[in-house]
């Protein structure tokens, strides 16, 4: 019933709109209850006219039957029920769609379990360490044990023994600097300037004259 109502009060988007569509229906309304005419069907219909606010009850789904005994409850049981697994050898064989997928795109991809890489623990936390990491411990553990001992893990990128080695550096480079320019300072200081002579002067404010 009233159909095109219906698109329009989906496409409202503010109140005003809203309360277009709702004068419009109550303006058919009336019409509707002024020359009592009756739309709904005869099938579906209810007992007062669609104008007047009633409870709705949905009917209940029929059930189907098949071959005269089976329900449609059964036979919702039968077509969700898990499929048999498969053999162990027929499994290994066949491939997920996502590792198809992934097969596709690097051909070259060994996906057995068996030769996939095994690699060693740590001897700390069990997570997998570093090949070439100089104390044999996983990045976390290398990290925390590089930190304390002041020592260097290239395989990390760890560098906490260069790192304070370089700085030490940097510091005497410091002290080297203060300490030249302080003896500078100094000779500077013990080394004043000869004063000049009466002579001199003269000698001086002649040749500026000239």
């Amino acid at each position: 019933i009233h159909q095109d109502l219906r698109e329009e009060l989906a496409k409202v988007k503010n109140l005003q709109a809203l309360a277009d569509v709702s004068k419009q229906l109550k303006l058919r309304c009336q019409e509707e209850i002024a020359n009592r005419k009756d739309v709904e069907d005869k099938e579906c219909s209810l007992p007062f006219p669609h104008w007047i606010c009633q409870p709705y009850i949905r009917p209940a789904p029929k059930q189907l039957a098949a071959n005269g005994s089976t329900q449609g409850s059964e036979l919702r049981k039968i077509a969700c029920q898990k499929r048999s697994l498969e053999d162990s050898d027929g499994a290994a064989e066949v491939l997920s769609k996502n590792k198809q997928k992934k097969r596709s795109r690097n051909p070259h991809k060994n996906f057995c379990p068996q030769q996939k890489p095994k690699y060693l623990k740590c001897e700390q936390c069990g997570n997998p360490k570093g090949n070439k990491c100089v104390f044999n411990l996983c990045r976390g553990c290398c990290k925390k044990k590089a930190f304390k001992e002041m020592a260097d893990c290239p395989s990390h990128g760890l560098r906490f023994k260069t790192k304070a080695e370089k700085r030490k550096a940097e510091e005497e480079e410091q002290k080297d600097g203060k300490r030249r320019e302080g003896s500078v300072i100094e000779m500077n200081s013990e080394s004043p300037l000869r004063p000049e002579t009466s002579t001199e002067l003269q000698e001086r404010s002649t040749a500026l004259l000239l």
